[in-house]
């Protein structure tokens, strides 16, 4: 699984993410879900099997604008990976794109896959405000709408405590009945500015490579 957070404010889109590898909970390797397209004025963040990122990020760099990419590119990852729904979900991914242009900020998503009734596969869905993926805990919700009351950019003790709380969201279990995570290694900020684009790594959890991702924090 991908910790996803993004926050729009009026000029600036903030994406919070894990950089943790992961199967059935245990850490495979640290990787960098967020990539920038500077051309573009845009970042693109990515859940699902890694080997199809590269090409994915190929077909949006082709673009020379983003009107042209948000009409077009649908179609074509549909085109290239809708073949796959005969397999369930198994292949199934997530594109996330923050965009400032001409000083206006805005964030969409597309799913490989079909949601609620308002999120159909290969089909943009806009993020007004804020997103967090996987949802919060939901003991939590009272947190998630005081941390975005107000706040017009995410500060790092804020985007820190979202992803250490998306660390205790369970993805499934073990042949024990013990549930198993699927969020960690690092917590990254990219910010998608008028002026470019930054990336911060703000913490590093204590997970190693082949055992089980942690829940605490640490």
């Amino acid at each position: 699984m991908t910790a996803i957070n993004v926050l729009v404010s009026d000029r600036r889109v903030q994406i919070v993410s894990d950089g943790a590898a992961s199967y059935r909970g245990r850490l495979h390797k640290l990787v960098n879900k967020v990539v920038p397209v500077p051309h573009l004025s845009l970042a693109v963040a990515f859940r699902g099997k890694g080997r199809d990122f590269p090409e994915i990020l190929r077909l949006v760099g082709e673009y020379s604008n983003f009107d042209d990419l948000k009409r077009d590119l649908p179609k074509r990852l549909r085109k290239r990976f809708g073949w796959r729904r005969m397999f369930g979900r198994f292949f199934d991914f997530d594109i996330y794109i923050g965009h400032v242009g001409a000083g206006v900020a805005s964030a969409v998503f597309l799913c490989s896959h079909n949601g609620n009734a308002e999120m159909k596969a290969y089909e943009w869905t806009d993020i007004p405000w804020v997103l967090f993926s996987p949802d919060l805990p939901a003991d939590d919700q009272t947190f998630g709408r005081a941390w975005v009351s107000g706040l017009k950019l995410m500060d790092d003790r804020a985007a820190v405590d979202a992803v250490d709380r998306q660390r205790s969201v369970s993805f499934g279990h073990d042949r024990k009945g013990s549930d198993w995570g699927g969020v960690g290694g690092f917590v990254q900020i990219t910010t998608i500015g008028g002026r470019g684009i930054e990336q911060r790594i703000v913490k590093r959890y204590s997970d190693q490579v082949g055992e089980m991702l942690g829940r605490s924090g640490a």
